[in-house]
């Protein structure tokens, strides 16, 4: 199954409990919008904070970071409307996707 994932639109500041609109007649499709954090940006197009892409129905969080050309061994921290996800997590219409390299460090013992 080829799966493809269209840009719609670039949103600079967005309210994020607002839904992105579709066309009715995209059934077989669901719009997201992704916040890709540093240099992750660079993976999905567009310009701004906040991208929204279109996904096939049924995708997942994996298929689409497949898509941009980040598979699984990349190290990534994931989030769906302001909760932590997984790869496997089914996206749906409207979805908020939040893709953050994980962070370590801090302050050592002496």
């Amino acid at each position: 199954m080829e799966c493809r994932f269209d840009i719609v639109t670039t949103m600079h500041r967005t309210n994020r409990s607002k839904r992105v609109p579709r066309p009715a007649e995209q059934d077989d499709h669901i719009r997201i919008r992704v916040r890709p954090y540093a240099d992750l940006a660079r993976f999905f197009p567009g310009e701004g904070r906040i991208r929204v892409i279109e996904a096939p129905a049924g995708s997942t969080v994996g298929d689409l970071l497949d898509a941009h050309g980040l598979d699984e061994s990349r190290r990534l921290t994931l989030g769906i409307n302001d909760v932590l996800a997984s790869r496997a997590t089914k996206l749906r219409d409207g979805d908020t996707l939040e893709v953050l390299v994980p962070m370590s460090g801090g302050m050592g013992a002496s």
